[in-house]
């Protein structure tokens, strides 16, 4: 992530502007969680060994990171840009603890649903 900050980012935003760069984060955070249950495949260890399904899960890591990495800062910057005539720490205050929020209650939601469907058949 510190990678992505110092490098690729600020390129990135020169290059493709604020909403480029926001859709493009976007872009690659949901195509890595999309491919999260190919890492399936490489689930046993015994036929594929331990390195094709670490390295599945590292990259996946990687780029769900790099992708998230420009999203967040551009939306605080989207946040901050319409907030004009607003305080801005509130603004601020307020989307960081929706957030903590969301990323605090979608565990438990997301592996409840998960049992209820595996329940379900």
């Amino acid at each position: 992530l510190l990678l992505t900050q110092l490098f690729v980012y600020p390129r990135a935003c020169k290059r493709l502007g604020f909403y480029g760069i926001f859709l493009l984060g976007w872009g690659i955070y949901v195509v890595s969680w999309a491919l999260f249950p190919v890492c399936g495949i490489f689930a046993d260890a015994a036929v594929y060994g331990e390195v094709p399904r670490i390295a599945a899960l590292g990259a996946l890591q990687f780029f769900s990171a790099m992708g998230a990495g420009m999203c967040f800062p551009t939306a605080f910057a989207f946040i901050n840009r319409a907030s004009r005539g607003l305080d801005k720490g509130v603004a601020n205050g307020w989307a960081n603890s929706c957030g903590a929020l969301c990323r605090g209650l979608s565990p438990p939601v997301f592996a409840w649903l998960l049992g209820l469907f595996a329940r379900s058949g």
